[in-house]
């Protein structure tokens, strides 16, 4: 019996060698996916509009990025006020021009007295222009904003495949 599983092993060994063979061979190397972290630090202002249930935001902000440099940052948010609950989309711009487009869901959290909120967005990289035509990725973006100011101030962590 003990023959017989290894000879078993040995020809699922073997299956996933050519398997992966034939996958390093005819895999188009010159599409090779670069994965890298992508952080940053960003501040900005969010100008909102009620529409009960909802809030309508535009914002502009700016930061420092990994792989983006200094950027400028446009985004558009639906807030729903009851459940906090956040969905719309951003573009990041670098200096050179390159674009960077992200689909967003997030929730915010108000402080007891209403004058600031703590806001946590996943953003889903669905490409861009320039290096970043076809790129992909998730971060999450974490800040603080004063609800008094409408001033924004946080960072974000992820990862960014460019394809």
């Amino acid at each position: 019996m003990n023959l017989r599983l290894n000879r078993f092993i040995s020809l699922q060994l073997a299956a996933l060698a050519v398997a992966a063979f034939f996958t390093i061979t005819f895999t188009d190397s010159s599409r090779a996916d670069t994965a890298a972290p992508f952080r940053g630090a960003i501040r900005g202002m969010e100008i909102p509009t009620v529409e009960f249930p909802l809030l309508f935001v535009d914002a502009t902000a700016t930061g420092n990025a990994s792989h983006l440099g200094r950027f400028g940052m446009t985004y558009d948010l639906t807030v729903d006020l009851q459940t906090h609950d956040t969905s719309g989309s951003a573009v990041f711009t670098g200096a050179n021009g390159d674009q960077l487009f992200t689909d967003v869901v997030g929730h915010g959290t108000s402080n007891g007295d209403h004058t600031a909120a703590l806001v946590v967005e996943i953003h889903t990289i669905a490409g861009g222009t320039g290096r970043f035509a076809e790129a992909t990725g998730t971060f999450i973006r974490t800040y603080s904003l004063d609800l008094v100011t409408n001033v924004t101030a946080g960072s974000f962590d992820g990862t960014l495949v460019l394809h």
